[in-house]
């Protein structure tokens, strides 16, 4: 099985709306339904667990049944940190899932989905049990001091811009996941750091994709522009 936990358990506070931002109306359609809808047409995407606020969890469930269809499974709530709403999504598929099974995470926050890559991506996360989409980096990097002045280029072919899903075989994430400490598990905002800490090597895929992240209302409104372009289409 490959199953997708797809997370919106934040507040989404800095976008200025009174609803968290994964539930802004886009077009008649929350702005987390699109994601949900690029991922409904993934053959190689089985079952789909929403980790929501749990002030959100009904609105949830109404808008992913129609657009996941058979691929729907449940709506969980979320904890207080990002990777406790991972874990309590983990705990809850549990029952369901085994162990080589791969597990993706994607954010929705990061309203888009890099389609074409998603089958490779799937084998790749099996064959190296982690690993983490994301884009190169074209600009030019600078490292910088505490006072903003600036130390060193850092070249770019050494880095890349995180984008989701990161992915993992089910029971080498559940078991980092149980293994963490608690500050840590508070302090850490990704799976991909927890894999690094523990010492695990986690393979970097370079996707064709928009690397658009949702955090202020300019991000909306420059995602539904996108969003209607790419309908016109």
């Amino acid at each position: 099985m490959n199953l997708l936990l797809f997370m919106m358990g934040g507040s989404g506070t800095r976008v200025g709306n009174i609803l968290p931002k994964q539930y802004t109306i886009i077009k008649g359609k929350p702005l987390f339904y699109y994601t949900l809808e690029a991922y409904s047409k993934l053959n190689c995407i089985d079952k789909v667990i929403i980790v929501s606020n749990k002030e959100y969890m009904k609105l949830a469930q109404e808008n992913a049944i129609p657009v996941l269809r058979e691929k729907y499974f449940d709506v969980v709530p979320g904890g207080n940190t990002r990777l406790n709403s991972i874990k309590n999504g983990l705990i809850y598929a549990r029952k369901q899932i085994l162990d080589n099974d791969v597990v993706l995470i994607h954010d929705a926050s990061n309203p888009f989905v890099a389609s074409n890559e998603m089958p490779s991506f799937i084998e790749t996360v099996e064959e190296y049990s982690a690993a983490a989409i994301g884009t190169n980096q074209y600009h030019t990097i600078y490292k910088r001091d505490m006072e903003d002045f600036i130390i060193c280029d850092i070249p770019r072919n050494t880095v890349g811009s995180g984008y989701s899903p990161e992915g993992f075989k089910f029971g080498i994430l559940y078991d980092l996941l149980s293994k963490i400490d608690h500050e840590n598990l508070l302090q850490m905002t990704s799976t991909v750091a927890i894999a690094n800490f523990m010492g695990m090597k986690i393979k970097f895929i370079p996707a064709n994709i928009l690397n658009l992240k949702i955090t202020y209302k300019q991000d909306i409104e420059i995602y539904e522009k996108l969003l209607t372009e790419s309908r016109r289409r």
